[in-house]
């Protein structure tokens, strides 16, 4: 990996668990702020992202406890992706999936868009979440980047299958591909279900057994013969 790319990834990595920590709320916020940067055609897709996040995956849910524990389903950002729209793809195709992969709690470097990140700075998201490489292209150093979560990209479907084949040969764990092949219709992007994309399911549990649950079970196996 190239030193300049190796930089890129470490910095936004580093980023990745105080900028999930913020939460959908904050996250959107901020996502609002940097709409209000925006024309108004590029504001309305950030802002269909934050409202179709806020519907989705906004709230943490109680699942049954059994034995007394608590367990709670929430949704977390997967990593890193890469951002990739070619230049004949619609205005919106960019702003979308940055906006997607964001409030999901994602990090992300973006090709050739150094304006947004700035934007995004000033609208309060810290530095280090969006990072942009000037390549024209999507680099092999961030392909072959083993924390790689995914790549989502706004291209025709040759672009894609090439992409395809690149991340399926990458050793380690596997990449996400979230692709767009409607430059113009954007028909992905504008689905509601698109940020569902960027986001896995988690649960967290915690054992009350002791402080009130089926504090029996922990006696099992205690008792004398």
């Amino acid at each position: 990996m190239s030193l300049a790319i190796q930089n890129l990834v470490e910095t936004a990595l580093e980023q990745r668990e105080s900028w999930e920590a913020l939460g959908v709320t904050v996250r959107g916020q901020i996502l609002n702020r940097f709409a209000d940067a925006l024309d108004n055609e590029r504001a309305a897709m950030v802002r269909w992202q934050i409202e179709n996040a806020q519907q989705q995956i906004g709230d943490e849910i109680a699942l049954p406890g059994p034995t007394g524990e608590s367990n709670i389903l929430f949704t977390a950002g997967r990593g890193l992706f890469v951002l990739s729209a070619d230049e004949n793809a619609h205005d919106c195709a960019m702003v979308g999936q940055l906006a997607a992969a964001l409030i999901a709690g994602n990090v992300v470097v973006m090709l050739d868009h150094h304006n947004l990140a700035q934007l995004l700075t000033s609208a309060g998201c810290p530095q280090g979440v969006v990072q942009v490489t000037e390549e024209s292209s999507i680099p092999e150093a961030l392909i072959t980047q083993a924390q790689l979560a995914g790549v989502a990209i706004t291209a025709d479907t040759a672009q894609i299958a090439a992409l395809n084949q690149q991340l399926s040969a990458r050793d380690g764990n596997l990449a996400q591909l979230i692709a767009e092949t409607d430059l113009q219709g954007l028909g992905q992007i504008a689905s509601p279900h698109y940020l569902l994309r960027f986001i896995t399911e988690r649960t967290r549990t915690d054992n009350t057994t002791a402080v009130g649950g089926n504090a029996t079970l922990l006696e099992l196996g205690a008792k004398e013969e």
